[in-house]
């Protein structure tokens, strides 16, 4: 079934001079999977998005680096139509959007929004097509879900020499997320490796609005005019030159804008009529500089070498890092921040709807990407807050408790596998015994669902004596079934009760934990 174009698009076009379609025009051809605020999906373009935000609720993208890309891309356009300005500025604009002077922004900047204009393609480097050793590559190495090259994956078995073609929105949408979450390693077409693409690793979070102008106003963070004036956009400045990606010219990011759309990969999809089946050219970009600025989405924690951005990881979902989200644990994210100030200048406490994920790899291997969305109360996440005290104390008394347990239970194993107590089994050989007993990840995942239940109860306001005391029967309720399951894997006999009986005293250890957090509440 085709989606139900929007009212306001037909207006938007004909307002339009279209370009020929072989151009490909971001501004106006329908490549942006997005959802209306009546609940209709539409496939428009940024033109209609960022004109009239209010008729639009979300992207709708199930695909986690596409979405969070395209909200970047978004956002970036946003910051730099709008302009410099203060907090209480970007409060005004959930009331009255500019739509003047985004359509004069997106006007003067229509040339460099085309995908395949021969002179200067939409976030590439046309420049490529002059390099006679770069050879054409299938377009799914844009892809990390695809399989390309030795990128093999669970569920596509695409070969490189007979890759299906992918439309011309695909291929942006592609590219956009790839720009942004690549991986660094080797790419060896003109140095050796590429520098990762600005949001790769990070655990990514953006506030949601009712809207998606609420959603771009609430995360279009404060700017002074120097700040502004440095924050350029890539398609505000010159292409880069084939010797200055040669040379692996490092760039330190100036302000979100320029992150946005931060060139970490040289790509040429070619010209008007080109294969859709290829990407002609593709080399390494611009090599991404430590900034004293962090990315505006990523919150930040101390560490033994300063503030580190808080990253994905696989055995931590986002919930044990929510902490890290407010001024008791860390430093959040400047979206966050300029969320809490707009809704606290507006007088509106309501919770937010927080979307936070991204892609995690080890170098060039890609490990796993996730999306989810969670609706948490400003009490929780604004700095000073006692509530948010609370919360820093739960989480941090399920780590403890977690390290304890840990240990606990790599002690059953090792005297499990102990057949000689003059001879102890090999490191190796208990971690592998553990990780197939799978009792931490047990632990952590019936934690979540009671971790989210006090997080709401909190967040209401409630009583957090009686919250903080529930909690603590949770974790050691937790702590004791996790102990009890996975021991009890290891058997019944002489040899697994002797071995859980020698470790009884480090799980012993653990459970004061979760009971101690009951009595100092």
């Amino acid at each position: 079934m085709r989606p139900r174009q929007h009212p306001c698009l037909d207006q938007l076009h004909q307002e339009d001079n279209a370009l020929p379609p072989t151009h490909y025009s971001l501004l106006d051809e329908p490549w942006l999977p997005m959802r209306t605020t009546e609940g209709d999906t539409a496939r428009v373009g940024l033109r209609a998005c960022l004109c009239e935000p209010h008729r639009f609720k979300a992207i709708d993208s199930t695909h986690p680096t596409e979405t969070l890309a395209l909200y970047r891309l978004m956002l970036a356009i946003a910051h730099r139509a709008i302009g410099a300005g203060r907090l209480e500025d970007r409060a005004d604009l959930l009331d009255e959007w500019p739509r003047a002077r985004v359509a004069a922004y997106l006007e003067t900047w229509a040339h460099r929004f085309h995908l395949r204009d021969p002179v200067r393609p939409f976030l590439q480097v046309a420049a490529l097509a002059a390099v006679e050793k770069l050879k054409p590559r299938p377009w799914t190495l844009l892809a990390p879900e695809r399989a390309s090259g030795n990128n093999r994956t669970l569920f596509d078995h695409t070969v490189d020499r007979a890759v299906p073609p992918a439309s011309d929105a695909e291929l942006a949408r592609q590219l956009m997320a790839h720009l942004q979450f690549v991986p660094g390693g080797l790419v060896k077409a003109m140095r050796t490796s590429g520098s990762r693409g600005p949001a790769c690793s990070l655990l990514c979070v953006l506030v949601l609005g009712a809207s998606l102008q609420q959603t771009l106003v609430l995360n279009l963070v404060p700017q002074s005019p120097t700040e502004y004036g440095a924050d350029l956009a890539a398609w505000e400045q010159d292409e880069p030159a084939i010797s200055a990606l040669s040379a692996g010219q490092e760039v330190v990011p100036a302000g979100p804008a320029q992150r946005y759309t931060f060139l970490s990969r040289a790509v040429w999809l070619g010209p008007p009529g080109a294969a859709c089946s290829e990407v002609r050219a593709y080399a390494e970009g611009l090599a991404l500089g430590d900034s004293p600025v962090p990315d505006p989405m990523a919150a930040q924690r101390p560490s033994e070498k300063g503030l580190w951005p808080v990253l994905l990881r696989e055995d931590r979902a986002f919930w044990r890092d929510l902490h890290a989200l407010s001024a008791e644990g860390g430093h959040p994210p400047a979206t966050v921040l300029t969320a809490l100030g707009i809704r606290q200048a507006c007088a509106d406490y309501t919770p937010l709807d927080l979307l936070a994920g991204g892609l995690l790899a080890d170098q060039a291997k890609l490990l796993l990407w996730r999306l989810e969305e969670r609706r948490i109360a400003p009490l929780l996440l604004a700095g000073g807050q006692p509530m948010a005290a609370h919360l820093h104390a739960a989480i941090e008394a399920a780590e403890r408790a977690a390290r304890q347990l840990d240990h606990a239970l790599w002690q059953a194993c090792r005297h499990w596998l102990e057949a000689d107590p003059s001879r102890p089994p090999r490191k190796s050989d208990v971690q592998a015994l553990a990780l197939q007993l799978g009792g931490m990840p047990r632990y952590w995942q019936a934690l979540e669902p009671r971790f989210w239940a006090l997080a709401d109860a909190l967040g209401q306001g409630g009583a957090p004596d009686a919250a903080m005391q529930a909690w603590a029967e949770q974790l050691a309720g937790t702590v004791r079934d996790t102990w009890r399951v996975t021991v009890g894997q290891l058997g019944s006999s002489a040899r697994a009760l002797a071995a859980a009986a020698k470790a009884q005293g480090q799980f012993a250890r653990a459970l004061a934990i979760a009971r101690q957090l009951g009595k100092e509440d």
